[in-house]
């Protein structure tokens, strides 16, 4: 999977960083054999992940598949639209509700109407279109369309958790933060299309075994970030100075959550509950996720650049400690999935061509329909769903 003749472009990072390069050799050092590719034969090991780019830009779906077709004469885009609930006659989905910013709309759907709005936005448009669990709907004052149980259950996310540790010098994209690095770094991307700014800052990662199962699947994967404080909610290090982060999840969790309606309200956010960790084996994976880090992090090529490993420091110790950590500084992974799973049991709510059982009409074509969450990350495979899914509404088989 590398190239860039698909509309998306699949690439390696060009050039990664130095720490980049030593995580790598350091996992290594650990007993992690170097894999050149995780969708090859084999996915176990370390190495350098591909990532979505295509003329030194990161390709977005929109930018891959929708940008290159916008000025079709039948096709007609609107942003910045908020979907109140999809129109029905009957069980038949006649189109969708919606307000452009500046009045109420419908559009009205000749053919079907395809539902996209991922893991959280599919079930809530679903569930105030009548569609789901009849007692929760009722709950709400909602008319019931369907009712389909599995809408907003089997909620399923990996649980990520990150060490940091702070540099002896400048050593990571962190130094990129001072005003005249930034200049230079986007000079240079802007005549050369090279540097830092060709970066995902997530530039390596690594498969492997926690040692609690004897399967040949690994159940842990690990993204290494070239900077500290890059995300949200994850801690950094002390001003002025430079770090790296790894995150580590279980690929497989076994807890599962929900996505309900706060209120009948369209503007009403969904209450999401990932219900993270309430099965043990997530824990103790987890756990040994967050021990497998740290001890690469104190391997010989790493340990060259490390000062210090600032998260967890070194009164996490215990197996306790190391639970209490995990809990303290666990959060999503940014792949919710599963809450409209496809399926032939009372839980599911598609079927094999992605239509929603009871109903004509309607497809869902995003992350919510997969049956149970993949042991990697999410973005390919839903754009796969997708490319499948626009043969089927085709009438390809």
């Amino acid at each position: 999977m590398h190239g860039t003749d698909g509309p998306l472009g699949v690439s390696n990072i060009p050039d990664p960083q130095p720490v980049t390069r030593a995580f790598v050799q350091s996992c290594q050092e650990a007993g992690i054999p170097f894999n050149h590719d995780f969708n090859g034969r084999t996915q176990a090991g370390v190495g350098f992940y591909q990532t979505t780019t295509k003329d030194y830009r990161r390709c977005s779906a929109a930018v891959g598949y929708l940008r290159p077709v916008r000025d079709r004469p039948n096709l007609t885009i609107e942003v910045g639209c908020f979907v109140k609930r999809i129109a029905f006659e009957g069980t038949r989905a006649t189109g969708v509700h919606y307000f452009n910013g500046k009045e109420q709309c419908r559009a009205r759907a000749e053919s079907e109407v395809i539902v996209t709005s991922g893991a959280i936005g599919t079930p809530k448009l679903l569930m105030l279109s009548g569609i789901g669990p009849a007692a929760h709907l009722a709950e709400h004052g909602i008319d019931v369309v369907a009712n389909l149980p599995g809408v907003g259950e089997n909620l399923n996310d990996h649980f990520g958790i990150d060490i940091v540790a702070e540099l002896t010098g400048h050593h990571s994209l962190d130094k990129y933060k001072k005003w005249y690095n930034a200049a230079i770094t986007g000079l240079e991307y802007m005549v050369f299309k090279s540097g830092p700014v060709t970066s995902n800052v997530v530039e390596g990662g690594a498969f492997w075994h926690s040692g609690l199962g004897t399967g040949e699947v690994p159940d842990l994967q690990f993204h290494f970030l070239a900077g500290a404080g890059a995300e949200a909610g994850v801690p950094g290090v002390a001003p002025g100075s430079s770090g790296i982060t790894l995150n580590s999840y279980t690929v497989r969790p076994k807890s599962r959550g929900t996505v309900r309606l706060r209120s009948a309200a369209p503007g009403a956010l969904p209450v999401i509950d990932p219900n993270f960790l309430a099965e043990p084996d997530d824990l103790k994976c987890s756990v040994e996720g967050v021990k497998k880090s740290t001890e690469i992090f104190r391997q010989p090529s790493l340990q060259k650049y490390i000062k210090a490993i600032r998260f967890p420091d070194d009164s996490v110790k215990t197996q306790k400690d190391f639970e209490d950590y995990v809990r303290q500084y666990g959060r999503t992974s940014y792949h919710p999935t599963c809450t409209c799973k496809m399926g032939s049991d009372e839980m599911s709510v598609v079927d094999t061509q992605c239509r929603i059982r009871g109903l004509d009409n309607i497809r869902i074509c995003d992350s919510s329909i997969m049956p149970s969450l993949i042991g990697s990350n999410t973005n390919a495979p839903t754009i796969m769903i997708a490319e499948k899914a626009s043969d089927l509404i085709k009438g390809h088989r």
